[in-house]
């Protein structure tokens, strides 16, 4: 099974939020836009996740990505990738439904850690809300079950 067949168009649209790419020119403020002081850290623990679901790193340019309720995601590179989550789900997955899950795990962990910081909690929400209207949340979902 290819990646292609495994990814949903990220441009897909559910009934209120959609996603989009963010261009190259617009990457830098991105991050900031989002989360503030926080970028930096914010774009190492979702890499960190991703690392820790996989067991080994992820090389190459990620993607982020913007949605329309305000928030947004990393997405490794274009391909298909096997996580293991703690509760010992495991399975192949494209690109798009990795930095979905490693991208909630951070933030996750993120609102646990800077309780003072509503902003992560609310990026959290905003995220969990999309995943929740995507057309692979079952599977997005199954890696957060006890």
């Amino acid at each position: 099974m290819s990646a292609a067949s495994l990814a949903s168009d990220v441009e897909h649209k559910s009934t209120s939020i959609s996603a989009t790419v963010v261009a190259g020119h617009e990457r830098v403020a991105f991050l900031g836009r989002l989360f503030g002081l926080f970028k930096h850290s914010v774009e190492q623990q979702i890499v960190r996740a991703l690392t820790e679901l996989r067991g080994c790193g992820t090389l190459g340019v990620w993607e982020f990505v913007a949605l329309t309720n305000g928030g947004g995601y990393l997405r490794p590179p274009d391909r298909l990738y096997v996580i293991s989550a703690p509760n010992y789900m495991t399975g192949r997955v494209s690109a798009e439904v990795a930095g979905i899950v490693a991208s909630l795990f951070a933030l996750a962990e993120l609102r646990g850690s800077y309780k003072a910081e509503g902003i992560f909690g609310l990026r959290y929400r905003q995220l969990h809300e999309y995943a929740a209207a995507h057309p692979q949340s079952a599977l997005i979902f199954h890696y957060f079950e006890l």
